[in-house]
């Protein structure tokens, strides 16, 4: 997914929210990011490059989860 910082940004955000709001009880939201470095095969306009960069964004919770199917 190709993002500008604003929508990066406001996409972290709305998983922040959601998290914090399926564990009322309490829990842990872990946000953890990495950079992922790939050959540069498929991509023609970048063929200058050896490497393309990624970053990799993973985003965890861990507590008592509500049912949200159950909830009005």
């Amino acid at each position: 997914m190709q993002a500008g910082e604003s929508a990066l940004e406001q996409a972290i955000m709305n998983f922040v929210i959601n998290g914090c709001d399926s564990m009322p009880e309490g829990g842990l939201l872990t946000i953890a990011t990495d950079v992922v470095r790939q050959e540069n095969q498929e991509c023609p306009e970048l063929l200058k490059r050896e490497f393309l960069c990624n970053c990799l964004l993973q985003i965890k919770t861990a507590g008592c989860q509500r049912n949200l199917s159950t909830n009005s």
